[in-house]
């Protein structure tokens, strides 16, 4: 049985906003209509992230907030070529990255995950994974409200701005969670980074309408991963889970570390070091 389709604007509905959008269209852009031809052949739409119309019940109110991209099929279409394509960039940065903090989505999150495992795994060089949490966000919201928590974790996102590096990335996991990716670190010099951003976070100040500023701090809970040995990405997300799990339940703001699940290289790298040493040393002694 096929689906319903999905229910659109009425014919009366569209000749309304095209009689609209014929009154207005000079006024789009500057320079959205040729100036030579007015009567050029053109096409007119919209691009809009996540609107379905047979879940919305007005779908001229929500299609209302988006931009008419104008598209000349004649003379000079570099113009609108390049709006269409900052529009472009505009959707696709906002389906990969949080709308309030501005942080990596988990989808974004995920695939880079998964692509700097792998390249651990051939370089041999380590990946650093943390996942914070802030601390009683929850009273946070209940005492201060929500306006003010949100305030909160836009300004611990701008803590993790400021001391991460270029090649780090910063995600929203959802509510009052984020992640840090850190390639080609070391749990040393994870830890360093970590305790610079928590001590960062112990620095801020807020001011609550109905208490006392709250104190703001976070848990962190850290996994490395060596590349010895294959390991699923949620294995990696676990571990720094369990991590975090036991830096709140000892007492909060507080940074754990998660054992390390592939420290022993796998049995032929072994062998192949094994083999070299031996080699070095009979060479040594027999000089």
């Amino acid at each position: 049985m096929s689906e319903k389709p999905p229910s659109l604007p009425a014919p009366s509905e569209l000749r309304a906003e095209l009689e609209t959008l014929r009154g207005r269209l000079a006024s789009l852009h500057p320079d959205s209509e040729p100036k030579d031809n007015p009567g050029a052949d053109a096409v007119l739409f919209r691009l809009l992230r996540g609107l379905s119309p047979e879940r919305s019940d007005d779908v001229q109110a929500v299609l209302q907030g988006f931009p008419w991209v104008f598209l000349p099929l004649e003379d000079n279409a570099y113009p609108a070529l390049s709006r269409l394509q900052a529009r472009l960039d505009d959707l696709t940065h906002a389906a990969g990255h949080d709308d309030l903090t501005g942080l990596a989505r988990r989808i974004v999150f995920d695939q880079a995950l998964l692509t700097e495992m792998e390249r651990a795994r051939r370089s041999r060089l380590s990946l650093s994974l943390a996942i914070l949490d802030i601390d009683d966000f929850k009273q946070i919201n209940d005492d201060c409200g929500h306006v003010h928590g949100d305030l909160v974790l836009r300004t611990v996102t701008e803590v993790l701005r400021k001391n991460i590096r270029r090649a780090d990335l910063a995600a929203r996991l959802g509510g009052e969670e984020f992640a840090l990716l850190m390639p080609a670190t070391t749990q040393t010099s994870a830890v360093y980074l970590l305790e610079r951003i928590m001590d960062a976070v112990r620095k801020l100040r807020f001011d609550c309408p109905t208490a006392s500023g709250p104190q703001v701090t976070v848990s962190v809970g850290l996994a490395c991963y060596k590349g010895f040995r294959d390991m699923l990405p949620v294995e990696l997300v676990e571990l720094a889970d369990s991590a975090l799990y036991s830096a709140k339940r000892t007492g909060k703001d507080r940074l754990e570390k998660a054992p390390f699940r592939d420290i022993a290289p796998d049995p032929a790298s072994q062998t192949l070091v094994d083999t070299t040493e031996k080699n070095f040393l009979f060479h040594g002694l027999s000089s």
